[in-house]
């Protein structure tokens, strides 16, 4: 895998998921943190986790050495 692919999926395509999929899932648990449903829990998680996944993928792929 080229390093442009492992970047676009590190830093695109992760977050994708991340936001679209993961709350999908987690909304039939039922579950809670500090009172609120798991999937506004996680959404609001995914303001520090789409920029780490984000800066990771220019870190580590595209950044020049």
């Amino acid at each position: 895998m080229c390093r442009k692919a492992k970047s676009v999926l590190v830093s695109g395509i992760l977050p994708l998921v991340m936001i679209t999929f993961v709350p999908l899932l987690l909304n039939r648990t039922g579950m809670e943190v500090a009172g609120f449903p798991i999937s506004i829990f996680w959404i609001f998680s995914c303001f520090i986790l789409v920029p780490g996944c984000m800066w990771t993928g220019w870190v580590l792929f595209e950044q020049e050495k």
